[in-house]
């Protein structure tokens, strides 16, 4: 029997990692500096966008005078110190890609984020593994520090390297910020990924946590999935095809593998 879903996209902020609290203590840091505070709303309103996007609002809603470059280089440079002090793996991490390459699903990562920081969160040593996954994280990495592997091109401007849980290389590709024209909730990451995957979009599993990822996915034809998480309880994703609990929530594996996978 052909296979339902033949791909699947990762997002990468909120979604594999807990980055999204970076990301909130990067921005409240570049706020913060000039007298205003990040609130909740703002960031629904920016999740899962472009650097673009994201700055670009930051300008109109404070009239600050700088570009939107020099202020996410500004955050950037935030988020960078702030990814030192240490981040996770969303719950279900490994279990998931351990399933996808059991069952020969190949993989991509398609990010909103910039190139540095998708080679920051990838190569980072500040790692955190939650102990419940701290087993099975360790028997794919092969060692503590160090470990080499294939390495996937990471947009098409340079190749990253392996961290020493090698998340890049169990990757086929990464498309980044820069990879694209328009970023989510534009579908062109999506297209792009499913041209690069050489599937049909419908037969591409996107797994998202933001409203603008789901609008990106749906408006590409492909099959969005939305993974609940604390940070986008309040989410309208009217749009998903699937509304998972965790990256290893059994309605996910039983789309890519409905014949063999039960409960």
């Amino acid at each position: 029997m052909k296979k339902i879903i033949e791909a699947v996209a990762f997002d990468m902020d909120g979604l594999m990692f807990d980055t999204e609290a970076v990301y909130w203590k990067s921005a409240a840091a570049l706020l913060g500096r000039r007298g205003y505070e990040y609130t909740e709303e703002l960031c629904n309103a920016i999740m899962g966008r472009p650097p673009r996007d994201c700055f670009e609002l930051f300008k109109k809603t404070f009239s600050l005078p700088e570009s939107w470059q020099e202020l996410q280089r500004e955050s950037e440079d935030f988020f960078l110190g702030f990814l030192g002090e240490g981040f996770s793996a969303m719950p279900g991490l490994f279990e998931l890609l351990d399933f996808l390459e059991l069952q020969d699903v190949p993989k991509c990562i398609c990010t909103s984020s910039s190139l540095r920081v998708v080679t920051a969160v990838l190569q980072s040593s500040c790692f955190k593994i939650p102990e419940a996954e701290n087993a099975i994280a360790t028997s794919q990495s092969g060692c503590s520090s160090g470990c080499s592997g294939a390495k996937p091109t990471v947009s098409a401007h340079v190749s990253v390297g392996v961290s020493s849980f090698d998340f890049a290389g169990r990757f086929k590709f990464v498309l980044t910020a820069e990879d694209v024209v328009q970023g989510k909730p534009n579908p062109e990451i999506y297209l792009r990924a499913a041209e690069k995957m050489g599937v049909q979009l419908s037969k591409l599993l996107v797994l998202e946590d933001s409203v603008a990822g789901c609008l990106a996915a749906d408006a590409a034809g492909a099959f969005p999935v939305i993974v609940l998480a604390e940070h986008n309880k309040n989410g309208n994703f009217q749009k998903a095809k699937l509304i998972a609990n965790s990256l290893n929530d059994p309605k996910i594996k039983s789309c890519i593998a409905p014949t063999n996978f039960h409960n």
